[in-house]
């Protein structure tokens, strides 16, 4: 009789996220919000927490699992957030590109005006 071969066991790590992620429901698990946003690490997911960058919870009353569910508003809110955020960093990576450069063709201009003036003294 030949030997039943058995399916290897996807890793744990690969488990906790839903392999579908719905698209068309209210509320999501941390799991789910964090798939279907790039597939986020849920630990990515707790420093933004830290940080105040995550999108609002809804912890339904008279469950004691500790459920925590991110509505569709929620992560909308929370999409619109972010753009405005990293627009914000890209503004200010751009403002302070520009201001190092002012600060470069100043140095230049002061030792140009430097080099000039010592060579006025030595003729």
């Amino acid at each position: 009789m030949p030997k039943k071969v058995s399916k290897p066991t996807p890793p744990k790590a690969a488990s906790r996220l839903p392999d579908k992620v719905p698209e068309a429901r209210c509320c999501f698990t941390i799991a789910e919000f964090c798939a279907r946003n790039g597939g986020m690490s849920k630990a990515s997911y707790y420093n933004m927490k830290k940080k105040g960058l995550a999108p609002a919870e809804l912890r339904p009353t008279g469950i004691s699992s500790g459920i925590v569910l991110i509505t569709e508003e929620a992560e909308h809110d929370w999409r619109i957030k972010m753009a405005a955020l990293s627009a914000a960093v890209e503004a200010e990576g751009v403002a302070k590109r520009e201001a190092q450069r002012i600060e470069r063709e100043e140095r230049k201009a002061r030792s140009r005006k430097t080099g000039d003036d010592a060579q006025d003294v030595g003729a």
